[in-house]
């Protein structure tokens, strides 16, 4: 099955231009068959960070789609991480269940429960 994907590519000239490249690549069965060019914008100066933020505005909506995107994702991987960072230790939770039920039935189910969901929160077996 063919299928397509969007991307960019950076190309520094060897006077110091770069070029910022709107990229289509086509796969089939996960390898790269072919790619085409599309929309590009050149870079000169001194001033290249601020050039390429400028030049990915420039480019067709998919650009800012593909920053926006990026700039979702980082703010999602620092939520987690704050939510990571904030969570007490496995044993921590583990003792303030303890204290807070005495029948071992209950207290057996409820760490259960607790273990999946802190695994979950913390993305990973402790």
């Amino acid at each position: 099955m063919l299928t397509e994907q969007t991307g960019y590519k950076v190309d520094v000239m060897p006077d110091g231009r770069m070029k910022v490249h709107e990229m289509t690549y086509f796969f089939e069965d996960g390898i790269e068959v072919s790619q085409s060019h599309g929309a590009y914008a050149e870079l000169t100066g001194t001033d290249i960070p601020a050039q390429i933020a400028e030049a990915f505005l420039a480019l067709p909506d998919q650009a800012a789609a593909a920053v926006e995107a990026a700039a979702k994702a980082a703010l999602e991987a620092e939520k987690a991480q704050a939510i990571i960072d904030s969570l007490p230790s496995w044993q921590a939770v583990s003792d303030a269940i303890d204290a807070a039920f005495t029948n071992v039935g209950q207290r057996k189910i409820i760490k259960k429960m607790a273990r999946v969901l802190y695994w979950l929160a913390k993305g990973t077996e402790e």
